[in-house]
């Protein structure tokens, strides 16, 4: 429900780089239902708007380590850009 009910966009993927979380904030943000995103790569789901820094992004926190882009350019759902920050960290099974 805290994913769900979030104002901000909240994204997951696993090992292989697929989506597996993709709450209603990101659908609103990227124009893209959940439905349409998980079991997808970003390249696959969003070609050459998925961008280089997205995927190293993606590469880092799979490593375990947390990246911060701040100003990042997304096209939103109508092709209008937006500007947002953007925050990659791993999350650890307990």
């Amino acid at each position: 429900a805290v994913v769900a009910d979030a104002h901000d966009a909240i994204l997951a993927f696993d090992h292989s780089g697929r989506y597996t979380v993709w709450n209603p904030a990101a659908e609103r943000l990227y124009g893209a239902t959940a439905a349409s995103v998980i079991g997808t790569r970003p390249l696959e789901r969003f070609g050459s708007v998925a961008t280089s820094d997205i995927i190293a992004a993606h590469e880092a926190a799979l490593r375990g380590e947390t990246v911060t882009q701040r100003g990042r350019r997304v096209v939103g759902g109508a092709g209008e850009p937006r500007y947002v920050d953007a925050t990659y960290s791993p999350l650890r099974a307990r």
